[in-house]
């Protein structure tokens, strides 16, 4: 009986133990899965506001590339008409030297450096809208305005082939459908 009795409450004390051990199990499952789905909430605020400020960059160096090409693209305007002045009188100059035996080197000399600070700006562009293509890169949510992106990039590199051909005005108009694509850029990353 003894035996019996002993038996009899080791086994109610078993059930009373495993009884209070149940609830802390849930509750411990509980409190797992809160902080978890805390955790969740806190890293996809994280990401959200790691790729919101991913998006603001991209916005901000496009309307900064969009600031110096336009610069850029006013000061050339006169530039390149008077360069294709100098650059027909040049030839015509060239022309009539060579035919009466006269020099002109240092003139010839001048335009020729103009034209390579040209290509060197052009250069210089190009680069600058390369680059920015390079950080769109990595960032998934800019991968619908790459396709513009690429149009600027190829519109620049066009424009540069250009000038190095001395089709001045051509590369001009290249280059503002370079703006053109970087402006419907800021229109699609919002």
């Amino acid at each position: 009986m003894k035996v019996i009795k002993f038996f009899l409450t080791m086994c109610v004390m078993v059930c009373v133990v495993g009884a209070m051990q149940v609830p802390n199990v849930h509750a411990q499952r509980r409190r797992g899965r809160a902080t978890t789905r805390t955790t969740n909430r806190a890293s996809t605020a994280t990401n959200n506001a790691t790729r919101l400020a991913a998006i603001e960059t991209a916005r901000t160096e496009v309307a900064s590339q969009i600031k110096t090409l336009s610069r850029f693209l006013y000061l050339y305007g006169r530039v390149s008409k008077s360069l294709d002045d100098v650059t027909a009188e040049a030839r015509a100059t060239a022309t009539e030297a060579a035919q009466s035996g006269v020099g002109t080197r240092g003139v010839t000399q001048a335009v020729e450096r103009n034209r390579q600070q040209i290509r060197s700006n052009f250069a210089g562009v190009r680069a600058g809208v390369d680059a920015l293509d390079a950080r769109f890169i990595g960032i998934p949510e800019l991968a619908a305005a790459r396709g513009e992106l690429t149009n600027a990039r190829l519109a620049a590199q066009e424009a540069e082939a250009l000038v190095g051909r001395d089709r001045y005005d051509d590369a001009g108009r290249r280059l503002l459908d370079a703006v053109a694509s970087l402006t419907t850029i800021l229109q699609q990353v919002k």
